[in-house]
């Protein structure tokens, strides 16, 4: 969406910065639903992680650290302890 908006306007529209930043807000707001949507999905939501959701070297070393993986890596049925 913003990507046509900026696409639609002159190159040198007074309006350009404003799009660019829309499009960034919008680009990281969707990562970080994305990440927090994935969270949820393999029952990692704990608070402490999806508060690092917009922090993703943050989220990977708490990921390391935490308890589940550990777990999950030695469950012999694949599936994920509840």
């Amino acid at each position: 969406m913003t990507t046509r908006w900026s696409n639609s306007l002159p190159a040198d529209s007074p309006h350009k910065a404003t799009v660019i930043a829309a499009h960034q807000t919008f680009a990281r707001c969707c990562k970080r639903a994305d990440t927090d949507n994935l969270l949820r999905g393999h029952r990692l939501a704990d608070p402490a992680l999806l508060q690092l959701a917009g922090q993703p070297e943050n989220l990977t070393a708490a990921l390391y650290r935490h308890p589940s993986i550990v777990e999950r890596f030695y469950d012999a049925d694949g599936e994920y302890p509840g």
